[in-house]
């Protein structure tokens, strides 16, 4: 939007010139001085570093926002991740003491993984690449699925969830 109001003022700021250049400036002082050859090359100058700083701020803004939505994503984790982390600690003290290991708790898990990828934007690499790990690895067949690997993994993600995630604030 910036851009485009700067591209209508230089377009004005172009039609007035050849409005000036195409009277009689003998008479009119103002129009003498606004037809001169300084004042011209004065505003072109102008108008190019207003074109060339709304698109600064437009670069600006959008790297704000990105900080902004960063900080409420951490905001978010700090606030939910004591609910997510006993959650997690639940369906793996089902999966370890009551030996239950089925369909609905392997859904269940994929659930509340996902709920941790929510979190991408705050993560490091690491974190994200054990969770498509971990995702890949729910997405097995039953039969297939390591649950010893399956436990450090969820223990993984139940100790990221412990951690209070830290920032600007």
């Amino acid at each position: 939007m910036k851009g485009f109001v700067t591209a209508c003022g230089l377009i004005f700021f172009i039609v007035l010139l050849s409005f000036l250049n195409n009277r009689e400036s003998e008479g009119n002082p103002i129009i003498i001085f606004l037809s001169s050859d300084e004042v011209t090359a004065i505003s072109v100058v102008a108008t190019l570093l207003s074109f060339i700083l709304s698109i600064w701020l437009i670069i600006i803004t959008k790297n704000i926002n990105k900080t902004i939505n960063w900080i409420d994503q951490i905001k978010r984790f700090n606030d939910k991740r004591e609910i997510y982390s006993q959650i997690l600690k639940a369906h793996r003290d089902t999966m370890i003491k009551d030996k239950k290991f089925d369909e609905i708790l392997i859904s269940d898990l994929i659930i509340e993984v996902n709920k941790f990828k929510d979190f991408n934007s705050i993560n490091n690499l690491i974190d994200k690449w054990l969770v498509y790990r971990l995702l890949r690895h729910l997405n097995k067949d039953m039969n297939r699925i390591d649950k010893s690997k399956l436990n450090r993994q969820i223990t993984y993600i139940i100790s990221k969830y412990n951690n209070k995630k830290g920032g600007i604030i």
